[in-house]
């Protein structure tokens, strides 16, 4: 947060509901974000750069994506391409339901 020299104009009631409204924005994104990576990894792990090129192509921001993927529990992890490796994301396993 910045803070500004001087007198804040507004009543609070007004300067809290600007950061409410922000703060549904920045949740609407991250819900976005989520969908595209279910759509994204349904199908299995995807190289990290992949998903972040198709992120950016979809004019997902870096940090949102990365927030999404923390509210999904998405794996990472190394895998062998080729003679190299990558970082790849796979959505979290359902444990067994007894």
């Amino acid at each position: 947060m910045i803070w500004e020299p001087g007198p804040v104009e507004g009543s609070a009631d007004k300067l809290l509901a600007v950061d409410e409204m922000a703060s549904r924005s920045e949740r609407h994104e991250r819900d976005l974000a989520a969908t595209f990576l279910r759509d994204l990894l349904a199908a299995g792990a995807v190289p990290s750069k992949n998903v972040e090129a198709d992120a950016k192509a979809n004019g997902i921001a870096q940090r949102t994506l990365w927030r999404a993927k923390a509210d999904l529990k998405i794996v990472a992890s190394r895998t062998q391409m080729g003679n190299r490796w990558a970082w790849s994301w796979t959505l979290p396993t359902e444990p067994d339901q007894p």
